[in-house]
C-alpha cells in the first residue's frame, strides 16, 4: 500500500503505517484535524514557553512555562492512548481486530532498501 501525507509520520510502526494505509477519507480527515490539534498543544505546551524558562525575568512566568512543559511531557502517554484507541476504531483495524493496548505506535528499526 502506498503512504499518504496525511498520515504519514517518522518511526510510525509497520502496524500503524498498514492501518493508515487502509483508512477511508473520512479516518484520513479525522487523523489530520487530531495531528493539527496536536501541533497546537505542542505550540501551546512547549514550543511557546521553552524559551520563556531561560528569558524570563519574573519567577511567576518561569514557573508557569515550567509548569506547561512539565504537563505537556505528563500528558504524552495520554495522547498516545488515545492515538491507538483511535487507529484502532477505524473500519480497516476493527475487521483485522486490531487492539489499542497491543498496538505499537513507533518502530526505530531501519527499513530495508
Amino acid at each position: 500500500m502506498k503512504s499518504d501525507s496525511l498520515t504519514w509520520a517518522p518511526f510510525q510502526s509497520a502496524a500503524v503505517r498498514e492501518i493508515c494505509a487502509h483508512m477511508t477519507e473520512a479516518e484520513k480527515a479525522g487523523a489530520a484535524a487530531r495531528a493539527a490539534l496536536y501541533g497546537l498543544w505542542v505550540a501551546v505546551s512547549l514550543s511557546i514557553p521553552l524559551p520563556w524558562v531561560f528569558m524570563a525575568k519574573s519567577h511567576w512566568v518561569m514557573a508557569i512555562c515550567v509548569l506547561l512543559i512539565v504537563t505537556h511531557l505528563a500528558c504524552i502517554p495520554v495522547w498516545h492512548k488515545m492515538q491507538r484507541r483511535y487507529l484502532c476504531a477505524t473500519a480497516w483495524a476493527r475487521a483485522q481486530g486490531l487492539l489499542p493496548d497491543r498496538l505499537n505506535l513507533y518502530s526505530f528499526r531501519s527499513k530495508p532498501c
